[in-house]
């Protein structure tokens, strides 16, 4: 089925070819119950379209995610959470080292030697079928020697920086030496799932050395990814239109910096408050110093639809 590209104003999603980028201009999809046909007017005619909620979800695995609960009541991020995700993550492991051997290897050479150098990566690869034991290890190692060592380095970049959400560990220590545990070798087995050999990818593992977005638009695109309708660029003194352009539809339209993350830098343009035309958003983006000289791609708003729900 097409792609679904966000609310246009909270009342449906945007309509959205996956395979090509086509979009039916103004069509939205609004759903109550199993299902509804809608129809709006287009730019160039009426577009109708059905869709059923079961194919807004992965069916299993959305049921799993949005049904999932700690294990025998526990608490999130218990003891007993963390052995059940440790469980799961060293199963992917095996998973992916039994179906994609010389796969898995591949990335394994690759990938060790970046992060343990061109002596230790490639020895470190003979011991790939127990790397969940050996990477366990490495990480108490470093739990210890962090603890014992009065010469350690106490600075940790998964807590240094604006992520660092994303890394907090548990509060009990059984819970937060699995937790060490957990990271390392699911960040290990997920980069393989993301990356596989990709010699680029597997780099940006250890450092983002491509920090455009047009770069991973591009690579999202090649891929038949959805992502929001890119209607225009700015490059640094002009804004240029992309697709149907800054006109298109009736979404409120997001700038973003080029090399900038986690939002730093955004620039939300109300349509039909804030702009209505090229012209205003490109005097906009020209009278704002953060945007000088630097580029930038703007694109729909994508919103949340308040009619889709499990």
């Amino acid at each position: 089925m097409a792609g679904l590209n966000g609310a246009a104003n909270g009342s449906g999603v945007s309509y959205i070819n996956a395979k090509n980028g086509a979009r039916s201009n103004g069509c939205h999809v609004h759903l109550n119950g199993k299902s509804e046909k809608a129809a709006a007017s287009a730019q160039n005619g009426t577009c109708h379209a059905e869709v059923k909620l079961g194919d807004l979800v992965a069916d299993k695995l959305y049921s799993a995610q949005y049904a999932a609960a700690a294990p025998l009541g526990q608490p999130w991020f218990s003891t007993l959470d963390m052995l059940k995700r440790c469980s799961l993550v060293v199963l992917l492991f095996y998973r992916c080292l039994l179906t994609q051997p010389v796969s898995f290897a591949t990335f394994a050479w690759k990938y060790n030697k970046l992060w343990f150098g061109p002596v230790a990566g490639p020895l470190l690869v003979m011991l790939l079928p127990y790397w969940p034991l050996v990477s366990s290890a490495i990480e108490l190692g470093k739990r210890f020697n962090g603890a014992f060592n009065p010469f350690a380095k106490s600075d940790d970049w998964k807590l240094a920086g604006p992520g660092r959400i994303w890394f907090v560990p548990p509060p009990s220590l059984l819970a937060s030496l699995l937790w060490d545990c957990l990271l390392a070798l699911q960040n290990y087995t997920g980069h393989y799932v993301l990356c596989k050999t990709d010699d680029v990818a597997i780099m940006h593992t250890w450092y983002d050395s491509v920090c455009v977005k047009e770069y991973w638009n591009k690579m999202l695109d090649s891929g038949g990814a959805r992502r929001p309708l890119q209607l225009g660029h700015w490059d640094g003194k002009a804004l240029i239109e992309d697709g149907p352009g800054i006109g298109f539809g009736r979404s409120d339209l997001v700038c973003k910096l080029s090399d900038s993350y986690l939002g730093i830098g955004d620039r939300v343009y109300k349509r039909g408050g804030d702009f209505s035309t090229h012209a205003e958003v490109q005097t906009a983006l020209a009278a704002d110093a953060e945007y000088s000289g630097r580029a930038a791609v703007l694109a729909e708003l994508v919103k949340p639809s308040t009619t889709v729900t499990a």
